[in-house]
């Protein structure tokens, strides 16, 4: 009866020291064995990367002479043509090819808003007064007519026509000479209404 009891005792004894050190042994084992690589630590042992190779830099050609720009070319000078000035006919000469140019001379503003100012006489003649619809020399002022003053040429001379003016047209001043139509000569002054204006003949 103590036998079987004795042997149960020394196989519990031999469990209970057994499994502590079996514990210890396998610890130190997996512990000293070397780590099991994992795949991807395979794969990048069994590729391993290219080395690259430094190449070394190589030195710049030197830079070619520049060459000689070409010898200018001689540019031969060439004056311009003159502008031709066509000739001038005369009256009634009907074989030329050019118009004769006439000259009826143009009046200067000598008194007035446009003094100082030039009008050259057309050969379809020009009219002076305050309504810019009906006049090219346009006046400002309530003394001068809508249509105060013709001035045409007429077969090679100039005339001075007053256009029924409220207040009249002078040959040579104010209070003067009050014209209907007159022939106008160089130096003659037209002087409209009260000195509102006045305009010499120049030729």
């Amino acid at each position: 009866m103590i036998e079987p009891i004795l042997l149960l005792a020394i196989g519990i004894l031999m469990l209970v020291v057994a499994i502590p050190v079996g514990i210890f042994i396998y610890q130190r084992l997996v512990a000293s064995a070397p780590a099991i690589p994992t795949v991807k630590e395979m794969q990048a042992k069994a590729k391993p990367k290219p080395e690259t190779a430094k190449v070394p830099a190589m030195p710049a050609p030197p830079p070619e002479a520049a060459a000689a720009p070409p010898p200018p070319r001689e540019s031969t000078i060439v004056d311009p043509p003159m502008p031709s000035t066509p000739a001038i006919g005369t009256p009634g000469d009907s074989g030329g090819k050019t118009e004769m140019v006439q000259w009826y001379g143009m009046l200067l503003c000598t008194d007035g808003p446009l003094a100082g100012q030039r009008f050259v006489i057309e050969e379809e003649g020009l009219y002076i007064g305050r309504e810019p619809s009906l006049a090219q020399i346009v006046i400002h002022d309530s003394r001068i007519s809508k249509r105060h003053l013709r001035i045409v040429p007429r077969n090679g001379k100039v005339m001075a026509i007053d256009q029924n003016s409220t207040n009249g047209t002078y040959l040579g001043k104010s209070g003067g000479q009050r014209i209907t139509e007159v022939q106008l000569k160089r130096g003659d002054v037209l002087v409209l209404s009260d000195n509102a204006a006045s305009f010499q003949y120049q030729i």
